[in-house]
C-alpha cells in the first residue's frame, strides 16, 4: 500500500501543477462533479485526474480519496479539494 500511496501522491502533484489559480481549481472541481452534489466521488475524482493527464490505478485512487477526504464521508468537498490544492498542513500526508 505504501507504493500505491507514493504513486498517487506523484500523480496528484501532477494534477496540482495543471491548476494555477483558484478559479481553475473551482472550474475543474465543478466540471468533475457530474452528480452536481457539491462533492467528488472516487469515480469523479478519477475522471478529474484523467482529464488533467494523470490516470490513477484503483489502489492509487483509494489512497488519494482517503487522503483528500478529511471528514471521512467517502467524498471530497470543495473545501477539502481547495485545502489540498493550496497545500494545507497535512495535504501531503498520504495514507499508506
Amino acid at each position: 500500500m505504501f507504493v500505491c500511496g507514493y504513486h498517487a501522491k506523484g500523480k496528484l502533484d501532477s494534477v496540482r501543477a495543471h491548476l494555477s489559480t483558484d478559479e481553475m481549481v473551482r472550474h475543474a472541481f465543478e466540471e468533475a462533479d457530474v452528480s452536481k452534489d457539491g462533492s467528488l466521488s472516487a469515480e469523479e475524482l478519477g475522471q478529474l485526474c484523467v482529464g488533467l493527464g494523470s490516470t490513477l490505478e484503483p489502489q492509487e485512487l483509494e489512497a488519494a480519496l482517503q487522503t483528500l477526504d478529511k471528514d471521512g464521508n467517502g467524498k471530497i468537498e470543495m473545501e477539502e479539494f481547495m485545502q489540498w490544492w493550496k497545500g494545507g498542513s497535512d495535504a501531503h500526508a498520504f495514507i499508506y
